[in-house]
């Protein structure tokens, strides 16, 4: 069946890149699923960068939310409650911070 791409052009469904097999379309749920379970195969990394758009603690969950972002890529993250409990210093924008952590995707939004 053929569909549409974002830019009008006529396009076949997508392909897993198996010759043998037929192109066929992923539901939002299955391409999450893909997207999280690569993500899950990335190991911790510790990536430098400053901070911007600080936001926390949250009041309701104690989160904390911000990026962080260097000349050409930025970053959304998530500081949990307990560890922005156990800091020793304020985030806040501007702050050039190296962090250790992991990606991953929040799967009811997929962002």
């Amino acid at each position: 069946m053929a569909g549409w791409n974002l830019t009008g052009n006529s396009v076949s469904a997508e392909f897993d890149g198996s010759d043998e097999q037929e192109r066929k379309e992923l539901s939002v749920s299955q391409a999450v699923e893909i997207a999280a379970g690569a993500l899950d195969a990335i190991p911790q990394l510790t990536v430098l960068g400053e901070v911007t758009g600080f936001r926390g603690p949250n009041a309701r969950s104690g989160h904390c939310y911000f990026q962080i972002k260097d000349d050409s890529a930025a970053v959304d993250c998530i500081i949990w409650k307990g560890a922005y409990l156990k800091r020793t210093f304020d985030l806040r924008d501007g702050m050039q911070v190296s962090f250790k952590g992991s990606f991953n995707l929040y799967k009811p939004r997929a962002a």
